[in-house]
């Protein structure tokens, strides 16, 4: 399973590890990339410290796109945090867009589908009952809302999925974000598709 690296989901980091679920997620910004967390490797006694924001780099071991694709593994559901979110599952978060970037990079690695589920862990003072979040090309729709109160879905279909809108990345983020720079190289020399969101 993939689950942001919000600190606001550190706890749940540390039950899919005690569940025996293999975890990815990401560094800050995604500046350096994915950390695999496996509870087979990691020692029970380190668990809570690995879920933890500079843990995960600590005991979390990194990982390229193409080692995670070398697995042949699928990731079977995608989990964020976010600012808030609507009731629809239209996210809002800071405005860095990480979510949809992985989401768009483990897209066009064939890594998740349309069937993916995405869910948006938030308090319930973070949904918003009105729909009215601005939309862009590659936004994630979360076809399920988690807070302490209740659960949300959404029946409308899959949650949405697109490539990379390459278009609409900043120049620094190709800079700062080695597997931006890697999904790239591997679109170029065909060993994986260009997918348009």
């Amino acid at each position: 399973m993939f689950i942001t690296a919000d600190n606001s989901l550190e706890g749940l980091r540390r039950r899919a590890l005690q569940d025996g679920k293999l975890l990815l997620t990401m560094t800050y910004r995604m500046r350096r990339g994915f950390y695999l967390l496996d509870p087979v490797v990691i020692p029970q006694s380190l668990w809570e410290g690995a879920c933890m924001l500079d843990g995960v780099e600590r005991f979390g071991k990194a990982v390229s796109l193409s080692n995670v694709m070398a697995m042949q593994r699928k990731v079977d559901v995608m989990v964020t945090g976010a600012t808030g979110v609507d009731c629809f599952g239209w996210l809002i978060g800071t405005g860095s867009g990480c979510f949809d970037l992985a989401s768009g990079i483990l897209y066009t690695a064939s890594l998740i589908s349309d069937q993916t589920p995405s869910v948006a862990i938030v308090h319930d003072c973070q949904v918003s009952e009105e729909d009215y979040l601005p939309l862009a090309i590659g936004d994630v729709h979360c076809g399920t809302i988690i807070t302490p109160s209740r659960t949300l879905k959404h029946e409308n279909g899959p949650d949405t999925r697109g490539g990379i809108e390459w278009k609409d990345l900043a120049d620094e983020m190709m800079e700062d974000i080695p597997t931006l720079r890697e999904v790239k190289s591997m679109i170029e020399t065909g060993q994986i598709d260009q997918v348009w969101a």
